[in-house]
C-alpha cells in the first residue's frame, strides 16, 4: 500500500540516511543561526562602542569648547580691566595737569576758596597731616575769647593726642577779598566736638588770611569771633 513502510532492507537503509541527511541538515541551520546571532551581537557590541566613543569625543569637545568660551571671557576681561586702569591713570593725569594750569594763572578768589573748602574738609575728617599741609610754618590763631596760639602743629597735634576731636565743621556765607598775592577769605562757622574732654558746640565768624607762595596758598593766620559769647 502506498501509506505503508516498505520492509525491504534497501528501502530501510534510505530511510535511515535520510533521516540522518536531515538531522545533519538541522544541525548546520542550527549552527548557522547561532554563528549569525553572534555576529549580531558582536555587531551591536561594536556599534555600542563607537556611540560611546562618539558621546565622549561630543563630551571633550564640548568641555575643550567650554574652557575655551571661559579663557576668551577671562581674557576680554583682562583686557577691560588694563583699559579701565589706564582711562583712570589717564584722568589722573589730566587732573593733575587742569590744577597746575590753574595755579600757573596766579591767585584768583575761586582758588582762594578752593583753599578754604579743602582746609575746612580737612578740620572736619579731623585730618592732621591734611590741617597741615594748608597752613604755613609760621601759621597762628586767634581764639574767639582772645587767646592766641602760633605754629602749625596746635591743631594737627591736638587731633593726634587725642585732645581734639571734632563731629562737625560746616562753613557758609563766603565772603573772598584779594589783595594781590594776599586773600582775606570770612566765613560762618558751626563746629561741635571734644575739647580738653569736654563737649563744644559752637557758631563763629572766622577769618582766614591766605598767602600766596611757591604757585599756592598757605594760610597764615586765623581769627575767630563767637557769635554767642554766653556759650
Amino acid at each position: 500500500m502506498g501509506g505503508e513502510l516498505d520492509n525491504r532492507p534497501d528501502s530501510r537503509e534510505r530511510y535511515t540516511l535520510s533521516l540522518d541527511r536531515t538531522a545533519r541538515i538541522q544541525k548546520n541551520i542550527r549552527s548557522a543561526l547561532d554563528l549569525a546571532s553572534s555576529l549580531q551581537m558582536h555587531m551591536f557590541a561594536r556599534q555600542l562602542q563607537a556611540e560611546k566613543r562618539d558621546e565622549e569625543a561630543l563630551r571633550f569637545f564640548r568641555e575643550n569648547q567650554t574652557k575655551g568660551i571661559n579663557m576668551k571671557f577671562a581674557s576680554m576681561h583682562r583686557a577691560a580691566t588694563l583699559v579701565v586702569v589706564c582711562l583712570l591713570v589717564v584722568l589722573v593725569v589730566i587732573s593733575k595737569v587742569i590744577r597746575n594750569a590753574k595755579a600757573a594763572d596766579g591767585p584768583t578768589a575761586e582758588n582762594v576758596m578752593a583753599s578754604e573748602d579743602a582746609l575746612a574738609r580737612a578740620m572736619r575728617e579731623n585730618d592732621a597731616n591734611g590741617i597741615a599741609r594748608w597752613l604755613s610754618d609760621d601759621w597762628a590763631v586767634i581764639s574767639g575769647k582772645g587767646g592766641v596760639g602760633e605754629g602749625k602743629s596746635i591743631f594737627p597735634e591736638g587731633i593726634k593726642q587725642g585732645y581734639l576731636t571734632r563731629k562737625t565743621f560746616a562753613i557758609s556765607e563766603p565772603r573772598v577779598r584779594l589783595y594781590g598775592d594776599v586773600a582775606f577769605a570770612t566765613t560762618k562757622l558751626k563746629t561741635s566736638g571734644m575739647f580738653g574732654g569736654k563737649p563744644f558746640d559752637v557758631t563763629e565768624r572766622q577769618t582766614d588770611i591766605w598767602v600766596w607762595k611757591d604757585g599756592g596758598w598757605k594760610c597764615v593766620l586765623t581769627h575767630e569771633t563767637l557769635e554767642d559769647l554766653g556759650q
